[in-house]
């Protein structure tokens, strides 16, 4: 799901995550707290937005700038995960986005492929991505049930 890159020891990468500030992103009132507290509690510390708005004011603002983005990939507005993306790698070229991608309706989604919206996921993604070395943004599959 992040790519082919040489890991590095989950213990270090787990560190060096958590040293950095996370800018949190997320239009779902519930999800954004739940994420908040629990990247908290794991040890992050976040700054959590609401709107692609906020959240792009926060990027441009930020000094030092965020070590981790992590944000709705569909947001209502001018302002999406992807303009988010863009903006956030243009700041640092060497990271990349965790991008939350939503299903909420329809049959449940096939086993496996979509995750509970729960800290840990999140916290292990973020994880994952300090660990590899590739150029590509991260995606999470979140479901709600």
């Amino acid at each position: 799901m992040f790519g082919q890159g040489r890991p590095a020891s989950p213990i270090v990468a787990v560190a060096d995550a958590r040293s950095e500030p996370v800018l949190l992103v997320s239009m779902r009132r519930d999800l954004r707290l739940c994420l908040r507290d629990g990247l908290t509690a794991a040890g992050f510390i976040v700054d959590a937005q609401a709107s692609g708005v906020g959240g792009l004011s926060a990027l441009r603002e930020a000094q030092p700038p965020y070590g981790w983005l992590v944000c709705d990939l569909v947001m209502h507005g001018m302002i999406d995960g992807g303009r988010l993306a863009y903006e956030y790698r243009f700041q640092r070229p060497q990271r990349r986005a965790l991008l939350l991608c939503k299903a909420m309706q329809g049959p449940p989604p096939p086993e496996g492929e979509y995750v509970e919206p729960e800290p840990g996921a999140v916290a292990a993604a973020i994880a994952r991505m300090a660990s590899e070395e590739t150029g590509l943004d991260g995606v999470l599959k979140l479901c709600f049930r």
